[in-house]
Formats: C-alpha cells, sequence, structure tokens
C-alpha cells in the first residue's frame, strides 16, 4: 500500500509548552501534590503520561459542580490550568481555598485574549466565533460576560444582541478554515462594519493544509488523536470534504486500525492532531507501512 503522511505531526508549540510545565513542576516539586483542573491538552496519552509522574486531572465539571471538592485537597496542592484557558472566575476560587496554581494557557490563545481585551478597553463589542462548552471559548467568553458575544458554531448567533456597529471578532484556533470563512462572511452580511481577526493559530492552520493537499488519488485517510480534540475533529471534517471518495476514519491509536478497513485499498494518508504524541502518529504509519502494496 502507497502511504503519503502528512507534515507537520507531533505536538505543537503550546502543547508541549504545557506537558513541559507540568512536567518541570513535578521535578521543582517532587514530593507535591500537583493537579490539573481539565483535560491540560485533550489527549488521554498525555493524561496517562501524567498520571505516571503522579499528575492527577481533576474533571472541570466536578468544580463547576461542587467547589467544595477543591476544599479537600492538601492545601500545598498545586493546580495546573490547561493549555485552553480557563475562566477567569477560576483563579479566584482556586485562591480563596487557599492553593497556588500555575496557566499553562497556550500563548496563541493569550493572544486572542489581548485582542479581546484591547477591543473593551476601546468600548467595543466582541463576538467570539466558538463551540459552546469548549474550555477555549468558555475562558474567552468569561472576561466579560455582557459586551462579548458567542456565534456558536451549532446555533448562530442573534445579531439584534450586538449594539456596537464595528464589533471585534475573533474566534477559537482550532476552527476549520472554511467554517471560519463561512461564518465571516455571515457576519458582514449582518454587520458590515465589523472587524475580522482570524485568530486559527498556524498549526492548526497548516495542518489542515497538509490534509487538503492530500493526493486524490488516495482512498483511505486515517486521522490520529483524541475524540476530545476539536483540532483533530476539524481535520476529519476537512478530509471529508476536500476527499470525499476516500473513507476516512479518526482513530485514537494503531489499535482502532481493523483489516476491513484497508480492505482492497491501494493508498493511504495518515494525519494528526496537534496534541497527538509522536509516538502515537508513528506506530500508526509503522503499522500500515507493513502492509502489502
Amino acid at each position: 500500500m502507497k502511504l503519503h503522511i502528512c507534515q507537520p505531526h507531533g505536538y505543537c508549540e503550546g502543547v508541549m509548552r504545557a506537558i513541559t510545565i507540568a512536567l518541570n513542576k513535578r521535578k521543582e516539586h517532587p514530593n507535591t501534590p500537583i493537579a490539573i483542573l481539565g483535560m491540560l491538552v485533550h489527549n488521554e496519552f498525555v493524561i496517562e503520561l501524567l498520571e505516571k509522574h503522579n499528575i492527577m486531572t481533576i474533571n472541570r465539571p466536578t468544580i463547576d459542580g461542587d467547589n467544595s471538592y477543591l476544599g479537600n485537597l492538601p492545601k500545598d496542592t498545586l493546580i495546573i490550568f490547561t493549555a485552553h484557558g480557563h475562566p477567569l472566575y477560576y483563579e479566584d476560587l482556586i485562591t480563596s481555598f487557599g492553593l497556588t496554581y500555575i496557566d499553562a494557557t497556550c500563548p496563541k490563545v493569550e493572544i486572542t485574549h489581548d485582542i479581546i481585551n484591547e477591543a473593551l478597553n476601546n468600548n467595543q463589542d466582541i463576538i467570539y466565533i466558538g463551540q459552546s462548552n469548549h474550555p477555549e471559548t468558555e475562558a474567552a467568553l468569561s472576561i466579560d460576560d455582557k459586551r462579548i458575544f458567542l456565534y456558536d458554531l451549532n446555533d448562530k448567533l442573534d445579531f439584534s444582541r450586538v449594539k456596537h456597529q464595528t464589533p471585534k471578532v475573533v474566534n477559537q484556533t482550532t476552527l476549520a478554515i472554511n467554517e471560519l470563512e463561512h461564518v465571516h462572511n455571515h457576519i458582514l452580511e449582518n454587520i458590515p462594519g465589523a472587524e475580522i481577526h482570524d485568530e486559527i493559530c498556524r498549526a492548526t492552520r497548516m495542518r489542515q493544509e497538509a490534509v487538503k493537499n492530500i493526493p486524490a488519488d488516495v482512498d483511505l485517510i486515517y486521522i490520529v488523536g483524541s475524540t476530545h480534540s476539536n483540532n483533530t475533529k476539524k481535520l476529519v471534517d476537512v478530509a471529508r470534504i476536500s476527499h470525499p471518495h476516500a473513507d476516512v476514519y479518526h482513530i485514537q491509536s494503531v489499535a482502532d486500525i481493523t483489516p476491513h478497513q484497508y480492505e482492497n485499498k491501494k493508498s493511504a494518508a495518515v494525519a494528526a492532531g496537534a496534541s497527538t504524541p509522536l509516538h502515537v502518529t508513528r506506530e500508526v504509519i509503522n503499522h500500515l507501512k507493513q502492509l502489502p502494496e
């Protein structure tokens, strides 16, 4: 079987930075309880890696539903916020229980927050394009719950709520390029003076372009990454749109590959999300390389 490998694969800079922060804190504090408030990055293999270093993950719904959970943690527990950002009230919440926190928010996400804060200081409204309940979206909306309006990809936006004629438009960094262009056009049709900022991060953009550029004769595409990973799911969407005649599978690891998937297939491609460990993708690649042509 011919094999096309999409580049880049492996961790993006924001994911690598967050993992490095967590592991370095463990080295600096070998005996201190360390907990991530939510999935540090959206990949189960990374969560397993952290657990091996005695770094636990606290499900965010646990905190949102019952804050007293934090009060039961040892007072020297170090809390790490995830790469996606976090609701601002989490900071006060953590300190109210006498705990210390470290922020592992991706710098690309922080750039979006800076744009939002600058616009708010200039008395502009904000339209934020994202997915409701995604941690990156929740983090952005928490900056100002009265002047930031969510354009939910699943529910759009009631434009009558936006009073400013030139609102700033920003977005979740892991959206699909074509999807975002469509939303931008919809916003401009309703608010012609809107100021558009395309905040899809470079890592997301490069991976989506690589999937679009998979050779047309490829009839089997594997996208490797967690089902929790938005940027991985967008790669699946891009693959299905750009290669409608190929079979596209979203897999978490080589264990998800079955013979019926590649039966009678002549050419395959492999792409991976930005939080997928390199060794996981390489295992998929090596498995496919062993298949007869």
